[in-house]
């Protein structure tokens, strides 16, 4: 009886591990990284896992959707480093000088003017590219180690976990685990160097050396899709089936059950943001514009909503419409908000970029919206992945050429005029695979294999 319970106890102590989260995104500040890991770290401790974040202090260059309160969970410690973001400081300081305006300002410049005008500008993309390579938080990384250094030597942890982008998460873990010989768990939600940014063929080849000589070092790794773990392994010279594949997700109860789609007008929402218009929304717009003609629908019968940070390229794309009233850009919004804004609409809105990254990886958002249960009208003109969730799901339609996109259109505002909703035929049991508590206990599991040794995929 005795050894009964003293193995019982030796295994709930066994079971009982801390974990030392590294992630620059975390509330308040609000991008969808901070989603990820806090619904995952949320249901850590209950799964024998006690997590403690390392984030950072403030971030001055973006508005928050979140509060600082919705980091705060049963069993989870915080614990935030401080970052002075010069480039920030550096370009508010020159858009206050004139330096970086635009519009009336630039017809306005002397001739010295412009060049000094240019040269300032030219010196902000240097900067930016070289000068916080490899990503802008490159300077959050000594404070951090600090930090992070500090809270090791005061409690026994098993294991590291970092999370990105941004990619300094993992410089600082790599660093951790080379110092102290603790597990690592690197998670990916988006390659290395993703399509999303603009790269040189020097700096390319640059973050290539990097990813394969810091990401060898960690124990384990995961990534939020199943092409994404096959490219790490490829890139890295890993074994077929070493990276473990651990979607996004989405918490059913977060959602409000008694918000029914606005009536009188086919509202179309896009939560999120649309990088320079890199997700370009002007084919539906133009398709739209093209119904309007066509008399189908007047402009006032039907809105397209962006809610994100704001983009001067929307609103020049609002200022170009013939019928401007078709969309409306109401800026960042609280998280509990936007999922308000996602369930009285219509149908949802997701934006690819036409570019062959995206047929790969189709981001976090999608699965945002099947916790809001209306249809998903995904324009991707690069196809890929994502038509196949849709597909799969039954959450709503991909298209891939302006005829799909007024077609699909056509035929969702017929039923919104007869009906008042879209109907709305949704696979249960797939979307069910996609609920964080389930992503949870995957990545526990991950972190279990990490600390006994082992980093194949069953």
């Amino acid at each position: 009886m005795r050894k009964t319970v003293k193995k019982m106890a030796s295994e709930e102590k066994h079971s009982d591990r801390k974990v030392l989260v590294i992630s620059y995104n975390y509330p308040p500040v609000g991008t969808i990284g901070s989603l990820r890991v806090t619904k995952i770290i949320s249901r850590l401790p209950a799964l024998g896992w006690y997590p403690t974040v390392l984030t950072v202090g403030r971030d001055i260059s973006k508005p928050s959707a979140w509060d600082e309160s919705e980091g705060v969970f049963p069993g989870v410690k915080v614990t935030r480093a401080p970052f002075l973001d010069p480039l920030t400081f550096i370009q508010r300081a020159f858009w206050k000088a004139g330096l970086l305006a635009s519009g009336v300002g630039k017809a306005k410049r002397t001739e010295r003017g412009a060049k000094l005008f240019s040269l300032v500008r030219r010196f902000i993309r240097w900067l930016a590219r070289w000068g916080t390579f490899p990503d802008r938080y490159v300077l959050w990384i000594p404070f951090a180690l600090v930090k992070a250094i500090y809270e090791i030597r005061s409690g026994d942890y098993s294991l590291i976990f970092s999370t990105s982008p941004p990619l300094t998460n993992h410089f600082i873990a790599y660093l951790l685990t080379r110092l102290t010989s603790i597990p690592w768990v690197a998670d990916l939600r988006d390659p290395w160097a993703h399509g999303y940014l603009d790269l040189s063929m020097r700096e390319i080849a640059l973050h290539r050396r990097l990813e394969r000589a810091i990401l060898s070092r960690a124990t384990a790794i995961s990534a939020v899709y199943e092409l994404l773990a096959r490219d790490i392994e490829k890139n890295c010279g890993l074994q077929a089936g070493s990276v473990f594949c651990i979607s996004n997700g989405f918490d059913p109860h977060e959602y409000p059950e008694d918000v029914a789609p606005l009536e009188g007008r086919f509202v179309l929402t896009f939560t999120g943001s649309v990088f320079g218009l890199k997700q370009d929304p002007g084919p539906v717009f133009e398709v739209i514009e093209e119904l309007i003609k066509e008399n189908f629908i007047s402009p006032d019968e039907i809105v397209v909503r962006f809610y994100g940070p704001p983009d001067e390229e929307l609103e020049r794309l609002r200022r170009s419409l013939l019928y401007p009233q078709i969309m409306e850009i109401h800026g960042v919004v609280k998280r509990k908000e936007a999922l308000i804004k996602q369930c009285e609409s219509a149908a949802l809105l997701v934006l690819l970029w036409d570019n062959p990254y995206t047929a790969k990886y189709f981001g976090g958002k999608i699965f945002e919206y099947l916790g809001a249960k209306r249809p998903i009208l995904a324009w991707c003109p690069a196809g890929g992945e994502i038509l196949s969730l849709l597909e799969r799901t039954g959450a709503g339609v991909g298209v891939t050429s302006r005829k799909e996109l007024k077609r699909v259109l056509i035929e969702w505002i017929s039923q919104y005029r007869e009906n008042k909703e879209i109907e709305y035929r949704v696979n249960l049991e797939e979307v069910s695979a996609f609920h964080w508590d389930r992503i949870a206990v995957q990545m526990a599991e991950v972190f279990q294999r990490a600390v006994s040794g082992s980093r194949h995929v069953d």
